[in-house]
């Protein structure tokens, strides 16, 4: 079976890329991040007024209609996106793979570069595999990255409505100044974590005494510590402002 589904832009990632430049170097007008952020939590309150939890919402599921792509001509369609990239299917000997398996395969297009001219002020979500019906979430976790997670869910709590919605707020974060709230630099769960608090304060219990690093980072108070081996802090407060 392949699902073909219609072909959308730029991610609200890609929307904030720039290459060479750290995050959050471009950023959206507040109008347009409004407007987006909006029908963004439109999609989101639709699926839980409809029992659904998506449990994978990201900025990079979040993509941007083109404009009237079906018009396009053959030419335009890879002056503007590029030409197919095509890579032969082979099998782990490095021989063709035989007839249950395509020829070739695609690369995807890039649609960092794609000239904002072409591109809506519309969302689409997209990448539904994660998602779930209320009350009856996978045995397996899913696999949403940590910037993302809700904190319940470091600690065993299950995908929901109200972790869709922390994941809701990372996202209108994202989308409005252009880099991650939580970021993941090397890609643990501790990092997130330690952001979280720096941000909000000490996690309620039983989150904090489960929290087996904590004292890495922070004293009984969830304040960071007033001390550090080579002088160097691990942890500092910024609370975001309103």
């Amino acid at each position: 079976m392949c699902l073909v589904s219609q072909v959308l832009g730029s991610s609200a990632t890609q929307l904030s890329y720039y290459p060479g430049r750290v995050a959050g170097y471009l950023k959206l007008r507040g109008d347009i991040a409004r407007q987006l952020s909006r029908q963004i939590a439109e999609a989101v309150g639709f699926l839980h007024t409809s029992g659904v939890v998506y449990g994978d919402l990201t900025a990079s599921n979040v993509l941007l209609r083109l404009t009237n792509i079906d018009a396009w001509s053959d030419k335009e369609i890879y002056e503007r996106l590029g030409s197919p990239i095509k890579k032969n299917v082979l099998d782990s000997a490095g021989d063709t793979a035989g007839r249950h398996a395509p020829d070739y395969l695609v690369k995807p297009a890039n649609l960092s570069h794609l000239d904002p001219i072409f591109l809506t002020k519309d969302i689409v979500l997209i990448d539904f595999g994660q998602s779930f019906r209320a009350g009856l979430p996978p045995d397996h976790g899913t696999g949403t990255p940590p910037s993302y997670c809700s904190p319940e869910t470091f600690f065993g709590g299950s995908m929901s409505v109200a972790s869709d919605v922390w994941a809701l707020a990372c996202t209108i974060h994202e989308t409005r100044a252009g880099a991650q709230l939580f970021a993941s630099f090397f890609g643990g769960n501790n990092e997130i974590i330690r952001q979280i608090v720096q941000t909000f304060g000490k996690l309620p219990e039983p989150w904090w005494s489960a929290w087996g690093s904590r004292s890495i980072y922070f004293g009984d108070d969830g304040k960071p510590n007033e001390t550090w081996p080579d002088g160097i802090a691990l942890a500092v407060e910024y609370p975001l402002e309103a």
